[in-house]
């Protein structure tokens, strides 16, 4: 990521008390879904990645929420990555 994608790393690092990019856990390694929740209703999902194959739902707390419970597993098992942020002085 440092090399592929060195605007954001940029962002990352210069709002580093606003953005924190966290590296996957071992047990998410492989992931193939992406998505997105917005309000705690909205979510758009997409089971694999590799096909153009996505549904956004802009009322449908049935599937957020437990899209949102996901996100915050997969959160607290992950890592801040490394050599991605440094500290200020």
């Amino acid at each position: 990521m440092l090399l592929s994608s060195v605007r954001l790393v940029e962002q990352a690092r210069r709002f580093s008390d606003l953005i924190l990019i966290k590296r996957l856990g071992e047990q998410h390694h492989g992931l193939t879904e992406m998505f997105m929740v917005a309000d705690g209703e909205s979510c758009l999902y997409q089971q694999d990645i590799a096909t153009i194959d996505a549904t956004l739902d802009l009322h449908a707390p049935h599937l957020a929420v437990p899209l949102a419970q996901r996100f915050e597993n997969i959160w607290a098992a992950s890592e801040p990555a490394p050599g991605l942020h440094s500290f200020r002085l």
